[in-house]
């Protein structure tokens, strides 16, 4: 079972997607059964931000000075047998989620969804 954490440092996110937490754990149930984490605990931080604080992310951590759709942090490639595990964090742009500007909210939730699940998969 995956437990995703979802922090909001940009307000434009609740416009576009009113329950977070839920909207991300459902996405989870549905990974196929390779990333399910039968019989174990995973957590998950997923930051949604904007592009001014991915860049300075991105910046910091691997000294590229640009914004970007998507970060992502593994805590590590193997995870050992142990019950509980934390696989890393993800933050995503909503700048990037948002393009073109104002799309509906059914095609920014697909987008989001999307880049999500490839994120993750890559972990």
């Amino acid at each position: 079972m995956i437990k995703v954490n979802v922090l909001t440092e940009e307000k434009f996110w609740s416009k576009k997607i009113k329950k977070k937490e839920i909207f991300f754990n459902q996405l989870c149930k549905h990974f196929p059964k390779k990333f399910k984490f039968i019989n174990k605990r995973a957590y998950l931080t997923l930051l949604l931000s904007n592009n001014r604080n991915i860049k300075r992310l991105n910046k910091k951590f691997r000294k590229k000075d640009k914004h970007t759709d998507v970060l992502s942090f593994p805590l590590q490639k193997k995870f050992k047998n142990l019950k509980e595990v934390y696989l890393g964090d993800v933050i995503i742009s909503f700048n990037y989620m948002n393009k073109p500007k104002n799309i509906n909210n059914y095609d920014f939730k697909e987008k989001v969804t999307k880049i999500f699940i490839l994120t993750f998969t890559k972990f």
